[in-house]
């Protein structure tokens, strides 16, 4: 009743401006011939007139199977939409006496539905849901395809954005890492009308929400320069993100932040000739992050040359990573991974802990 209200509202209120309303236009149905499946065939024909031959054209589209002898062919479309969708696949109608005047060009248009959904990988870290990821259609798709995205399994692990179910690209959000692998599944269903036929086709993506758990070296480069001019060497270490399975966590854009210590450099190695990478680190498409590091001295380096650091890597700024010792020796840089350190920022609440005039010291 409310609803009615307003609309007769709004009319009597434009009639009152001078304005005349006219209704709402009704989109056409798609003027598709046909309406094909990704990777699905169809046979397709022509009246065939006596004294004529057919050539069959898709311009490549999908697979095209003329039946000699006849005015018909099968075609199937490609597994995705091309750029050309709907294809017009045309028919050349050449009469056998060779009469240009006797050629007919007839067109099918045939609109192709559906294909793989597109994602990127789910994340989630430690202390929280990680970035929206977004989930696309099969490119290409046809005019007047409507969308419908759902989570048919693992609702308690991630989430849908509402504006996004019926659009061809939705977002998705981590609620919890995945307990298990593929215990996701998300559908996306593809629909298309005309005025004669109207289809329907689904596509399933099974995955995990991943969790970064850890790095693993995947490769160490020395490069070791010396003088008269110059002594040192460069040294660039690889690591890869992995997940709470143990596998690797191809994600492109996970930034890594870092606490970096100075534990000893007995030796006095100028600082400026000491060659530390202080920022943060960015995953590339692998999942892979790089460290360089060097010493670049205008002295020779002893040979009992040792220096120590002490690095902690986090995500999201507080998500602990990965512990690394890293020593610098005459010939080149080593990092080992040390679980059982504690980290700089525990070392720190510990010592204020131990320093608080207001804690209380319970008697054993």
């Amino acid at each position: 009743m409310l609803r009615n209200f307003i609309v007769l509202t709004c009319l009597f209120t434009s009639v009152l401006s001078g304005q005349v309303l006219k209704p709402a236009a009704v989109s056409e149905p798609a003027d598709y011939e046909f309406i094909v499946l990704a990777g699905e065939s169809i046979e397709l024909s022509v009246e065939q007139k006596e004294g004529f031959k057919y050539e069959w054209n898709d311009g490549g589209a999908g697979k095209l199977e003329p039946i000699l002898g006849t005015g018909k062919a099968r075609w199937t479309a490609p597994n995705t939409p091309g750029k050309e969708n709907p294809v017009n696949i045309k028919i050349l109608a050449v009469s056998e006496r060779n009469i240009a005047a006797e050629k007919n060009t007839i067109v099918k248009k045939v609109a192709v539905l559906g294909g793989d959904i597109a994602s990127q990988p789910v994340l989630f870290y430690c202390d929280g849901p990680g970035p929206a990821r977004l989930f696309k259609s099969a490119a290409n798709q046809a005019r007047g395809v409507k969308y419908q995205w759902e989570i048919v399994r693992g609702t308690e692990n991630l989430n849908l954005l509402p504006e996004d179910i019926n659009r061809a690209e939705a977002k998705f959000k981590a609620k919890k890492p995945s307990a298990k692998k593929d215990d996701v599944e998300i559908k996306l269903t593809y629909t298309l009308g005309t005025g004669k036929e109207k289809k329907t086709c689904e596509y399933v993506k099974r995955f995990y929400v991943m969790m970064p758990v850890s790095l693993k070296k995947i490769s160490r480069e020395n490069v070791l320069e010396e003088g008269p001019d110059l002594y040192g060497f460069a040294t660039t270490t690889k690591y890869r993100v992995m997940d709470q399975f143990g596998e690797p966590l191809m994600a492109e854009g996970i930034v890594i932040t870092q606490d970096i210590t100075l534990v000893s450099n007995p030796n006095g190695i100028s600082a400026k000739a000491i060659k530390v990478d202080f920022g943060q680190y960015v995953t590339d498409f692998e999942g892979v992050i790089g460290s360089r590091r060097y010493i670049s001295s205008v002295f020779p380096l002893p040979a009992n040359f040792l220096t120590l650091y002490e690095q902690d890597l986090f995500i999201n700024g507080s998500c602990l990573l990965e512990k690394l010792d890293i020593t610098y020796t005459k010939n080149g840089v080593e990092e080992v991974s040390n679980k059982d350190r504690l980290t700089r920022r525990q070392r720190l609440e510990k010592s204020k802990s131990k320093n608080d005039p207001n804690k209380v010291i319970v008697p054993k």
